[in-house]
């Protein structure tokens, strides 16, 4: 005997997956065929924004779009290349309509490095990464527009990521190859340091050795 036909409801319900595909994969291939473009508009817009906002608002822009890769982190594990590029563009802007400092350089390309060895370093020890390069890469805007005030953000955001991570191994959330996305931890860091910045922590540390 033949197999039965399928009922209009199952051939509905295979043409709809089936134009799902078809529309996923045409959205992948022109994102591919269009990345170059995707990423130079991305850079445009970034550069646009970080010449013509005052230096005062250069704070509050990063961490809006800080917030933007937090979410995406949570929800896909990556971010998208095109938003780095732009926040990157937009503080190198607001960097350059300062008065020349090699400071933010500097302090960008440390904080930068650092998270790349602390990469390695997990990677080395946990067998995989414990965070992916578009944590790193999102370093060198932060590190523009905070200077050198970016390490101490770091250190609270690896503070952070590490409390979560020893809990969530002590309650077998996670194990040693577990990915925790670092975004929200860059963006909390960052908060945080805002309001708690390293000179009053330091009082607070000399006040009680006294």
């Amino acid at each position: 005997m033949g197999e039965p036909a399928p009922t209009n409801a199952s051939a509905s319900t295979q043409s709809s997956q089936g134009d799902l595909e078809e529309a996923l994969s045409s959205q992948t291939l022109w994102a591919r065929r269009n990345a170059s473009a995707v990423l130079v508009s991305s850079a445009l817009v970034g550069l646009t924004v970080g010449t013509l906002a005052p230096p005062s608002a250069a704070l509050p822009i990063l961490l809006a779009v800080f917030a933007l890769a937090a979410a995406f982190d949570l929800r896909t594990g990556l971010i998208p290349n095109a938003l780095t590029l732009a926040v990157t563009a937009f503080a190198l802007a607001a960097w350059m309509s300062l008065p020349l400092a090699l400071q933010p350089l500097a302090a960008a390309f440390t904080a930068a490095s650092t998270l790349a060895l602390l990469r390695l370093g997990s990677t080395v020890w946990l067998g995989a990464p414990g965070f992916g390069w578009g944590d790193v890469k999102l370093t060198v805007p932060l590190g523009l527009v905070l200077g050198w005030s970016v390490l101490w953000a770091l250190y609270l955001a690896v503070v952070l990521a590490a409390i979560l991570a020893v809990s969530g191994l002590a309650t077998g959330r996670f194990n040693r190859r577990s990915r925790i996305p670092f975004a929200p931890f860059i963006l909390g860091g960052t908060l945080l340091h805002l309001a708690l910045p390293l000179g009053v922590v330091l009082d607070w540390v000399a006040a009680l050795t006294l």
